[in-house]
């Protein structure tokens, strides 16, 4: 007991002597502020590293995690003083330096004494971000639009290779508890380091300091355990939807963060519910762009990651239903669940489709743009439910479905239109997706009326 404290108060005098001598050293020698944030984010990272073998219990790490996100937020507070030159990212609004402490709890609570479960979520955080900033700054010259800014790919290039590089590291060093083979160190840590990369890349104000080590540890916890077939199959689905979904990005109006949410979310789909969860996602991507009017298809970034949030909402709810019922990406109960989860992309699809209609009244022009949304919406659907109507393999089910998709695609097309602006509003506010988020979740719930018949 004694002991932990005695450690916990050393790390806080180490944070707070580092923070003071990191500004005194800006002052005196007008060193670069992004310089010397990321000079302490570094060596308090490494500094973290070492919690498994110093605290052999979480609730001394949980009370460094609340005391320094605290001590850190009275310093962005303050008004006078210097050492929010240290803190503070300059030219932005961030809470990354309120992030990095909870997340280093988080993932020592989450790990629950494996060593690897800390320390690479944590490495990557700490070195990746670090060397990810410095080149983006130096050398970004290809940039990609996010929520707060532009971020480059030479940027996010350099994170994956030096996430990779101490994933692997820490894989094959002994005494992390890995228990890996080199080949599978390797396929893993590039997983990790992809993962990781694209949770950095879709980050704004600073949430990278919470998402790439939940996503890192989100990323080993589900493939480590996996025979190394199933990882490399993992893996050439990860490059392809990574490589695909980027190749095809001026294919739509998404920015750069946008673009990588869908990977990522993509990518979920296929490794917890199956192949067939890809579907969806990959057919609205291809086909949302041509279901608005042709004035608004050469636009580009104009969606942002709010959007792609808002879709993603509802399916990861079914897949995740999915997945707690059956236990197994490829039972009979996650084939059910495919129709309520296409349906979510249905009714978000002719949602997209007459977005642009601000409410007057249902005159027959509008009936008519309606109608023509509804039935194309329609038709994806039915097309990414094709297995699952193979599947069936009874004639009055398989109608059932048909008639019920249209009926659940119109309800929430329908309500979205009556409850529009009547003026032009914009189209990347969160109110605006967030409103249909709700109603194409209502319109996918339809979905479950076959299984009460």
């Amino acid at each position: 007991m004694l002991s932990q404290i005695i450690a916990m108060l050393g790390i806080m005098t180490i944070l707070t002597a580092l923070i003071h001598i990191l500004a005194v050293a800006w002052s005196k020698f007008d060193l670069d502020r992004e310089a010397v944030r990321k000079t302490l984010h570094v060596v308090m990272g490494t500094i973290t590293l070492s919690f498994p073998w110093i605290f052999h219990e979480t609730w001394p790490v949980v009370a460094l995690s609340i005391i320094s996100s605290l001590f850190l937020a009275a310093i962005k507070i303050s008004s006078q003083n210097k050492w929010r030159t240290v803190v503070l990212a300059p030219g932005r609004k961030s809470v990354g330096e309120v992030c990095f402490p909870i997340a280093v709890g988080l993932t020592f609570v989450l790990a629950d004494g494996d060593p690897f479960l800390f320390v690479a979520p944590i490495a990557a955080l700490t070195y990746a971000d670090a060397v990810s900033a410095i080149i983006g700054m130096r050398f970004g010259r290809r940039k990609f639009s996010t929520l707060d800014g532009q971020k480059s790919s030479e940027g996010s290039l350099a994170f994956l290779v030096t996430a990779f590089t101490t994933t692997l590291v820490i894989a094959l060093v002994p005494g992390t508890g890995a228990m890996l083979m080199p080949t599978e160190a390797i396929v893993l840590a590039l997983i990790v380091s992809v993962i990781a990369m694209l949770f950095e890349g879709i980050s704004w104000m600073g949430l990278d300091n919470l998402l790439i080590p939940l996503g890192a540890y989100y990323a080993i916890i589900t493939h480590d355990h996996l025979p190394l077939p199933a990882m490399y199959l993992s893996l050439a689905a990860l490059a392809l939807l990574a490589l695909g979904f980027v190749l095809l990005r001026n294919r739509s109006t998404l920015t750069g963060s946008a673009v990588m949410a869908v990977v990522l979310f993509s990518y979920f789909a296929f490794h917890t519910g199956g192949p067939l969860f890809v579907l969806s996602p990959a057919a609205l991507f291809l086909s949302y762009k041509y279901l608005m009017p042709k004035r608004f298809r050469d636009l580009k970034n104009l969606h942002s990651l709010y959007g792609v949030l808002t879709i993603a909402a509802a399916g990861t709810f079914w897949i995740l239903l999915a997945r707690g019922d059956s236990g197994m990406a490829s039972s009979t109960e996650v084939s059910f669940y495919l129709f309520p989860y296409s349906l979510t992309f249905g009714a978000h699809a002719a949602i997209i489709a007459t977005a642009h209609l601000r409410y007057q009244k249902l005159d027959r022009h509008r009936l008519k743009v309606l109608a023509a949304a509804v039935g194309k919406a329609w038709c994806l659907t039915c097309m990414t439910c094709l297995p699952y109507m193979a599947f069936l393999q009874n004639p009055e089910m398989i109608l059932l479905y048909l008639f019920l998709a249209p009926v659940a695609i119109a309800l929430p097309t329908l309500m979205f239109y009556l409850l529009n602006a009547n003026r032009l509003a914009g189209t990347t506010r969160p109110a605006r997706w967030l409103k249909q988020a709700s109603f194409a979740s209502l319109g996918s719930a339809l979905g479950l009326l076959p299984l009460l018949i």
